[in-house]
């Protein structure tokens, strides 16, 4: 390794002397999108470059004028961790950016003295650096004079992914000149899309005969997922020549490419596509499939000036063709279809799915142990590990590492540490990877086994309850052990003077962010780049991957009780306690308001479904995705639950509403505040039926329900009997406030439209569940 030469290209491409320099030059302007000027919009750009914050790249995107209103949100400097620290600040202290700035170089500097890279092969060598790169540098701004909203890591992976492509470009077609370098008219790029589909049968379709064991399962496979979306990344950059870098985008079962557009790359890269089609079906017969375009080439022009908009529409078409031609590349030669490759006999699908099975449970077993993994050319080198036997995927092999099992990582192609605490070598890159699974405590087992134990008997159950039976837990739960979906379920119930109260149901959450695709293409404007797209793509992972995790692993969190299935890209599958993940599902959109600062053009649509402990997830699946449709085609920047479609803030009202309901209705004798019981809710529930019922035949022309026309009058004569009648002559001024907000509620001199019935009714629903089974 030169480090001389490094240093030059690093220290002085923006003065290029060579071919070399030129290279990085070029690579270097084709990231930003432009020769770089000073952003003229920010009349308070402070002329100091050492007091410039990173802006969140999410703060200007929009399309018609949409936007977040100023200030713009921004990171003081720091090594990026995925904890509190990962979302920006609305307000900072420009003196406190500048201070800053000295502690962070210090840590890059003390972590980068540490690293012995002549000890590790030039691939991952590649890797660690990028990762370093990444740690240190994704809260520092590229650039001071431009508008600061592309880290310097983001920027600086972009050019040398550039610099990389071009290199082989014109080292291939003999061209290595400063002209032919500066030469932005020639098609030099290719954009390769790959991803993945049939991620959701791939990960929920199980053999017959399995019965337990699901949680853990589905957790491997998805695991397993990610792990082979890299694999075949890496295959194709190391069949095309090229390093990690340039795979410029990955998220979410979906990776970018950037390769050279000579016709050899083309050629090995398409011979490397046909070999990956073949392990796919051998494999995995069809369930889970590959889809790659190899089609897309741009000029060093189409990177400028604000034309990388059509670069990347032209990629999310390429990824959608891809998907829609499936598996045609596979069963067709050129233009000449193979019959032979219709019908494939090597093995059936249901041993396929028994294989699966076997390799998942073991997979997923050591998953909660792991601090990294790594992928092995050899299969020798992945013998040590937490797992008995490598996991073979494309012909390489996945082992993991943790506690006193480690592998050696050095011999790996590809080896990523999943924890940021966890103890590993010191040049081993952090990915974090959603994976977080609730571990029981003693409180959880103490509670499980009271259930078990009072519940025991079929008379014992609450209207609408479960037995331990269905809720899964006759073996005895232990301090530590990985929550089953059963567990989950009855830990929904909460424990109160009279006994445990609530439904022992589950939750699934599906969500995703509206409209990505044309946002990063169309949002940025003329300011539209290669890194800064780059640069949305991997945040919004990080988002989901780590942030998300890392808010379910916090000490005490609210949300432990939470399994996650997936979440990467732009999207999350979740399943758990019923109750936490309509919690969860609220906070989840206020988490995203903050990295965008509050734009309403980064919107989210979520689907909230819930389900008796045994409902098969891949069932619950299918109807979080009806539903999640359901609240895009009602408008996006919506949640979908309990059959209705509401906005965010109908839903954060739904909440509150039925916080304060559940209060009344666990308020004690003596309580300042209103008491209300379950019976009154449910007269409550109907009421709003009824009224949305009136309104909605109204709007329709269609001739209203007699039997819902009373419901002013009935809701009026139920408040004063059962509830003001029991306040007595001197009602506290609590209970007196009470009394009001249940009048505003539904207040019967009110039209049924102009009520806010559809939180209402989410609300009264919610308080009721959260008191199932209660004492009267």
């Amino acid at each position: 390794m030169n480090r001389g030469r490094i240093h030059s290209l690093a220290a002085y491409h923006h003065r290029p002397s060579d071919v070399e320099h030129w290279l990085v030059a070029e690579a270097d302007r084709l990231a930003s999108g432009h020769d770089r000027r000073r952003d003229e919009d920010d009349e308070d750009h402070p002329g100091h470059f050492r007091q410039v914050a990173l802006q969140s790249v999410f703060w200007r995107l929009g399309i018609d004028g949409q936007g977040a209103p100023p200030p713009a949100p921004a990171w003081l400097p720091g090594p990026l961790t995925v904890s509190d620290g990962f979302l920006p600040l609305k307000e900072f202290d420009r003196a406190g950016v500048e201070g800053a700035w000295g502690g962070l170089a210090k840590a890059l500097v003390a972590e980068a003295q540490e690293l012995n890279l002549s000890a590790l092969s030039p691939t991952l060598a590649v890797q660690v650096v990028a990762g370093l790169s990444e740690r240190f540098l994704s809260f520092m701004p590229a650039s001071a004079v431009d508008r600061p909203d592309v880290s310097l890591h983001d920027h600086v992976a972009v050019t040398a992914a550039l610099a990389c492509a071009a290199y082989r470009y014109h080292r291939l077609s003999d061209s290595l000149t400063e002209g032919a370098i500066r030469d932005r008219q020639q098609e030099k790029y290719r954009f390769l899309v790959g991803s993945l589909s049939g991620i959701q049968d791939f990960i929920f379709t199980l053999p017959d005969e399995q019965r337990g064991g699901l949680a853990r399962t589905y957790r491997a496979k998805s695991f397993y997922l990610s792990v082979l979306t890299e694999a075949v990344a890496w295959k194709l950059l190391s069949a095309a020549g090229l390093p990690a870098v340039n795979c410029v985008m990955s998220a979410g079962g979906r990776f970018v490419i950037l390769a050279d557009a000579t016709a050899e790359t083309l050629d090995v890269l398409r011979r490397t596509a046909r070999e990956l089609q073949r392990w796919f079906i051998e494999h995995h017969l069809g369930m889970l499939r590959l889809n790659l375009s190899l089609d897309l080439t741009a000029r060093g022009a189409d990177l400028l000036g604000g034309h990388f908009r059509d670069v990347y529409g032209g990629i999310e078409r390429q990824a959608e063709g891809a998907k829609v031609r499936g598996m045609t590349a596979w069963l067709r030669e050129g233009t000449t279809w193979q019959p032979e490759r219709f019908l494939h006999t090597s093995q059936n699908v249901r041993e396929m799915l028994r294989q699966w099975a076997q390799r998942a449970q073991k997979l997923g077993r050591q998953l909660p142990r792991a601090a990294m993994y790594g992928l092995f050319e050899r299969r020798e080198d992945a013998d040590v590990g937490l797992l008995d036997e490598p996991v073979e995927c494309l012909g390489l092999w996945l082992q993991l590492g943790g506690e006193d099992r480690w592998p050696h990582a050095e011999r790996a192609v590809l080896a990523v540490a999943v924890s940021e605490s966890a103890s590993r070598p010191a040049w081993m890159p952090y990915r974090p990877v959603a994976n977080y699974v609730c571990r029981l405590t003693k409180d959880d087992c103490d509670f499980l086994l009271d259930f078990r134990a009072q519940q025991a008997e079929p008379a014992q159950l609450p209207a609408g309850g479960v037995g331990p039976a269905e809720a899964g837990i006759a073996e005895e739960p232990r301090v530590g052990d990985t929550a089953t979906f059963e567990h989950l379920a009855v830990l929904a119930r909460r424990r109160s003077a009279d006994g445990p109260r609530g439904q022992a149901m589950l939750a699934c959450l599906k969500a995703d962010v509206d409209r990505l695709g044309l946002l990063l293409s169309q949002g940025f404007g003329s300011d539209v780049s290669f890194a800064r797209v780059a640069s949305a793509s991997r945040l919004l992972d990080v988002f989901f991957k780590g942030h998300l995790t890392s808010r379910l692993q916090e000490k005490a969190s609210r949300y432990r009780c939470v399994y996650t299935v997936f979440a990467g890209g732009d999207d999350l599958m979740l399943i758990g306690s019923w109750h936490v993940m309509f919690e969860l599902a609220a906070e989840l959109r206020r988490w995203l308001d903050g990295l965008s600062g509050a734009n309403p053009a980064v919107s989210l649509s979520a689907a909230l479904v819930l389900s008796r402990p045994r409902t098969p997830p891949s069932h619950l699946a299918r109807l979080a995705e009806e539903q999640l449709d359901h609240a895009k085609q009602a408008g996006r920047n919506r949640i979908a639950a309990l059959g209705r479609v509401l906005t965010w803030e109908q839903f954060e009202t739904a909440l509150a509403m039925g916080r304060r309901l559940d209060e009344m209705l666990r308020a004690p004798k003596e309580a300042e505040g209103l008491r209300l019981n379950t019976s009154f809710v449910y007269r409550l529930l109907q009421y709003a039926r009824s009224a949305g019922r009136v309104h909605e035949a109204l709007k329709e022309g269609r001739d209203v329900p007699v039997g819902d026309l009373t419901w002013r009058s009935h809701f009026l004569y139920d408040l004063r009997r059962n509830v003001e009648s029991s306040l007595g002559s001197h009602p506290t001024d609590r209970q007196q406030r009470d009394l009001r907000w249940l009048k505003e509620l539904m207040y019967p001199g009110m039209r049924a439209e102009d009520m806010n019935l559809a939180p209402l009714i989410l609300g009264a629903t919610y308080a009721l569940y959260l008191n199932r089974g209660a004492c009267e």
